[in-house]
């Protein structure tokens, strides 16, 4: 395998949590899919949650370094740790990008402190 990006990205739970206050499930199902939304809800701070995987997000999609046009379906990118450690699948036309490029796998790690998130991804092509 080799390197083919790295991604960071910091995201602010305070931000989402206002965002969610205001727009509640049309806002999460807009930016999340799923499995994201259930796991996020699940948790004891959801807002944290949330930033952890939007933090991701950003990030995989900074790893990929592939090239888009206009806006992008962040659903597309999703998230999940339903078994402890995050991982990362791709849909639709980003996985059809990727794929393009030559990225055989995404890893992500995340973290948060109070209400900041951070995240890290790597994309390995071969």
């Amino acid at each position: 395998m080799n390197l083919r990006g790295v991604g960071v990205d910091l995201a602010d739970a305070g931000r989402l949590r206002r965002l969610l206050d205001a727009h509640g499930e049309r806002f999460a199902h807009r930016w999340f899919a799923g499995p994201e939304v259930a796991e996020c809800e699940s948790e004891p701070v959801p807002a944290v949650a949330y930033a952890c995987r939007f933090a991701a997000k950003e990030a995989v999609w900074k790893a990929l370094a592939v090239p888009w046009d206009g806006s992008l379906p962040w659903r597309w990118i999703v998230v999940a740790a339903a078994a402890g450690t995050p991982e990362v699948e791709l849909r639709g036309r980003v996985a059809d990008a990727a794929r393009l490029a030559g990225v055989t796998s995404v890893r992500v790690s995340w973290s948060s402190s109070g209400d900041l998130a951070t995240a890290v991804a790597l994309a390995y092509t071969g």
